[in-house]
């Protein structure tokens, strides 16, 4: 198989045979509004998202860690995608160009070093647990009675407060513990902020939360049937592996724990994937939803 130059983007682009996985998942997330020969409304792949994508791959802007030689020719076990892709029943020469598409839909729809900061009520969890295994459960006189002597800083500016009364410290853990045992699904209380990291090591969770979304779709729409080895040495045909070796092996996560398992993408997907659409670009014309 050969990896295509350039495709002609003036010749019904929508019809070309290697850009079916692209139109259908450009269809799914990029959907344009039409009318047809009746009038009647009817929705349609985004032409503009087709476009942009076949544009950037025709200007060679779609720049990878993962080349083409790797993709077809993964001499490792674990960096194997085309053994994986013939268990799935997936056409390798489609796939090629639908993995461009989500990794330059990802990476182009959302900003840069994005890392997570703890939670609200992760603090408060740390805090009331720090307080709990450091009381005795009794009371000295009118003192709540700690193990170890405890005292709180409070910094605001160049002036600080500092609280070492054991009972308004143990006071303060119970309302917080009260508070968090009433936690509401949704409470800003569970909202980790994210912010700009320098770090070119840190994980860009509103990246590679897009990117996943983008497998999961295609893999609803196009794996149906379980997977079969035919004899063939693959460690895993789990979705959420492969979907994470896919992340390490194009660059948009440079840590080697993705090519040997899911914990850390689930663990990701579970919390930032309701982030995802507030950090997005608009050069897909997306409507994320």
């Amino acid at each position: 198989m050969s990896v295509v130059d350039q495709f002609d983007i003036d010749d019904c682009i929508e019809e070309e045979p290697l850009l079916e996985y692209v139109c259908n998942m450009v269809y799914t997330h990029l959907p344009d509004a039409d009318f047809d020969a009746e009038g009647n409304g009817m929705l349609m792949c985004s032409l503009n998202g087709l476009y942009t994508f076949v544009q950037n791959y025709n200007q060679g802007t779609i720049k990878t860690n993962f080349t083409y030689n790797d993709y077809m020719n993964g001499d490792e076990e674990d960096k194997n995608i085309q053994l994986i892709l013939k268990a799935f029943n997936i056409d390798s020469k489609k796939f090629w160009y639908f993995l461009l598409f989500a990794f330059d839909f990802a990476y182009t729809n959302c900003v840069g070093g994005l890392v997570a900061k703890e939670s609200p009520a992760g603090q408060m969890k740390k805090f009331v647990k720090a307080i709990d295994d450091n009381s005795t459960g009794k009371i000295n006189g009118n003192d709540i009675e700690f193990k170890q002597k405890a005292t709180i800083t409070l910094k605001i500016g160049k002036k600080s407060i500092v609280i070492d009364n054991n009972t308004a410290i143990y006071l303060m853990a119970s309302l917080c513990d009260e508070e968090l045992n009433g936690l509401k699904t949704g409470s800003v209380l569970n909202s980790a902020k994210l912010e700009e990291s320098n770090s070119k090591d840190a994980p860009n969770y509103a990246r590679i939360c897009l990117f996943t979304k983008i497998m999961i779709d295609f893999f609803k729409q196009y794996v149906v049937d379980k997977p079969v080895k035919n004899g063939d040495k693959i460690a895993s045909l789990n979705k959420f592996t492969f979907i994470s070796k896919l992340i390490y092996l194009t660059g948009i996560y440079n840590n080697e724990d993705w090519l040997y398992g899911d914990e850390h993408l689930k663990s990701c997907y579970r919390e930032f994937k309701t982030k995802t659409q507030d950090f997005r670009f608009n050069k897909y014309s997306a409507m994320w939803h």
